[in-house]
């Protein structure tokens, strides 16, 4: 510095810029855990009134019979059902088809549909299937009926204080009046069917 010259007032310190906070990382929201689809629970045959019920070993038995007699007529009902249209059904679709291509001109084509459409109905007029479907169907739930019924008698009578061993042969014997009751009407439909369609 020169003599003389008067000193320079020493220059103010920088500003600083204050550094900016680091920015927080985007938080990402989690996405919920799909819970893996559970299979379809099987349908459950229908439970038996003694499931919650105790009865006695011989009501008890008495009742399984009845479901097993029920599932069988079950089983009938839906057989039956399958055999009412199993000649019905190719016999409309042959006739129908049979129409539509002899338009075509197709007429060999025509003729073997409608020639089948002639064999179903004539095996079906002859051997018709599928007429105790209702029959079986009235036996279910008659059966299930009295399932249900001989349950409630028990319960009935055990409120009411009765002795266990004859009240549970009164529930039979009653029981079993009905059950051939079910059984006569049901002999009466299938002996009738077979009356209908037996040759002359």
């Amino acid at each position: 510095m020169p003599n003389g010259a008067p000193p320079r007032p020493p220059s103010p310190p920088k500003a600083v810029a204050p550094s900016a906070p680091a920015a927080a990382a985007p938080s990402v929201p989690l996405a919920p855990t799909a819970a893996a689809p559970s299979a379809p629970a099987a349908a459950a045959p229908p439970a038996l009134p003694t499931a919650t019920v105790p009865l006695p070993p011989d009501l008890r038995d008495f009742v399984v019979e009845l479901e097993q007699w029920a599932a069988a007529n079950a089983k009938d009902a839906r057989r039956d059902a399958l055999r009412f249209w199993s000649l019905k059904i190719p016999a409309v679709l042959s006739s129908a088809s049979a129409g539509v291509l002899a338009l075509w001109h197709l007429s060999g084509v025509a003729a073997a549909l409608a020639a089948a459409a002639s064999a179903c109905v004539l095996i079906d007029a002859v051997n018709p299937g599928g007429q105790l479907r209702n029959a079986h169907l009235r036996a279910v739930h008659d059966l299930r009926d009295l399932e249900h019924h001989v349950v409630n008698e028990w319960r009935i009578g055990a409120l009411k204080g009765k002795s266990g061993n004859h009240l549970a042969a009164e529930i039979l014997e009653s029981a079993q009046k009905a059950r051939d009751k079910i059984a006569a009407d049901l002999r009466v439909a299938e002996t009738s069917f077979a009356r209908t369609v037996s040759p002359k």
